[in-house]
């Protein structure tokens, strides 16, 4: 059985979490007693242009063992200009859009080139119910959630195979430091 992840980064940083993802990519491993064929992260970002940050996207995408070999997507945030109906007054604002959109055109794309036979997806909204179940009723692939206890959408939890709550081994795979060289 092929296992690919896809991680929702919005979600981990919303949760307020620091996950070491090579550390967690071997707990989930450990757990499905499988490897990964092929790992994903999603995010937007505000800060493209930090060395901290490019360091961190970098070691993302180190193989094993010097990372955790994930394709890294980043979405820039996008700018939306607000009239205030008060004042008049015109406002730029950055705003996160785009993650889920991608994270569900992920999930399409690689079951439909036949890449995995469980995908193991880091998230817990709710809008990503329907692609899951389209997964498992129509094109016939296992999808097991992983996420922490509270922040996981019960829709979400009834779409999936099963849940990995983080929780259990967050001890062993909580980030104290950015990694990377």
């Amino acid at each position: 059985m092929r296992h690919v992840l896809i991680v929702d980064a919005n979600y981990v940083f919303f949760n307020q979490k620091r996950i070491d993802y090579l550390l967690y990519k071997k707990e989930v491993e450990r757990a499905l007693q499988k490897r990964i064929v092929e790992s994903h992260y999603v995010e937007n970002s505000p800060n493209l242009d930090t060395g901290k940050q490019q360091a961190f996207f970098s070691w993302l995408r180190a193989a094993e063992p010097h990372g955790p070999h994930f394709q890294v997507h980043i979405l820039p945030l996008r700018d939306v200009i607000f009239d205030c109906p008060k004042c008049r007054e015109r406002t730029r604002k950055q705003i996160i859009d785009g993650v889920e959109t991608k994270v569900i055109s992920l999930m399409l794309k690689l079951a439909f080139q036949d890449k995995f036979d469980r995908l193991i997806l880091l998230a817990g909204d709710p809008i990503y119910v329907e692609t899951i179940r389209y997964l498992k009723d129509e094109l016939k692939r296992k999808v097991v959630i992983s996420g922490f206890e509270g922040a996981v959408s019960l829709d979400l939890q009834s779409a999936s195979d099963f849940v990995i709550w983080i929780d259990k081994f967050y001890d062993k795979i909580e980030r104290h430091r950015s990694p990377g060289p």
